[in-house]
């Protein structure tokens, strides 16, 4: 038997929806807003202080806030409907729903969103690119079902973020799986692209020690020659000797501070 919300869902009552939803009192349990703090204290990309703001204020809109609840860790075909609900009172949002849809590795919530319109190349303040981020975070994905899903609605895989990354930067950067990066090269990412810092995705590889990606990637193909003059790019040089700079100033007062008198 439908549930009121079911009804209302149906009939496209959005004033009777959010007098619903309002009244279950979930604003505080939702797991996306739960873990905000956590994945920004532990150092996970994308939740600078600007975008936890930012998707904070998205959740104020009662439609969009319940739709992401149930497209990542809830009731998927509730999901579905309310974001169906919200994307037609509120085109625009359909990106930052694919958004959210994509940093969570949510598969089964993926090609719903992107029926519903949303578009992987979309350049959402903030936010970024939805496609950018798909399953590059969510350890044993298999990438290519997902990947493949993005290019069939558009998605340019040699898309490039606000800092020039492109999706094989960023799955070198935020611990792609050699899976991920695989299928990035299969479906034509560029192997030597460079990003704003002059970085190749070798490069970043090497100077953090990759030794397993960056194997793979020279036998992918990847320029050693572009990966060694990207490792002697002068911001990169001078942001270490400006890091070497602090570190042996702060050697230099601790060896000079006056000892703690002793009783």
């Amino acid at each position: 038997m439908p549930t009121e919300l079911d009804i209302a869902i149906t009939n496209k009552d959005f004033d009777r929806v959010r007098a619903l939803l309002a009244a279950e009192n979930l604003h505080e349990t939702s797991n996306i807003l739960q873990f905000l703090t956590v994945w920004q204290e532990d150092g996970s990309i994308f939740l600078t202080d600007e975008l936890v703001e930012a998707i904070q204020k998205d959740f104020q809109n009662l439609l969009f806030f319940r739709a992401s609840e149930n497209l990542t860790s809830g009731d998927l075909d509730l999901g579905i409907r309310l974001a169906t609900l919200a994307v037609e009172e509120q085109p625009d949002i359909v990106d930052k729903l694919l958004w959210m849809v994509c940093y969570d590795g949510q598969k089964g919530a993926l090609e719903p969103i992107l029926k519903l319109g949303g578009n992987p190349n979309a350049r959402i303040p903030i936010y970024g690119p939805p496609g950018l981020i798909f399953s590059v975070v969510v350890p044993g994905f298999e990438p290519w079902i997902g990947l493949d899903l993005l290019i069939r609605h558009g998605f340019d895989i040699n898309l490039r973020d606000n800092e020039k990354n492109t999706l094989l930067h960023r799955a070198v950067i935020d611990f792609g799986t050699l899976q991920l990066i695989e299928a990035i090269l299969e479906r034509g990412g560029q192997i030597d692209a460079v990003n704003q810092r002059g970085q190749t995705p070798l490069s970043i590889c090497m100077a953090d020690r990759l030794s397993d990606k960056a194997e793979f990637l020279r036998r992918g193909g990847a320029s050693r020659v572009k990966a060694q003059r990207a490792l002697l790019n002068p911001k990169r040089l001078f942001t270490l000797a400006s890091i070497l700079v602090r570190i042996g100033y702060s050697m230099i007062v601790e060896r000079f501070k006056p000892s703690a008198k002793q009783d």
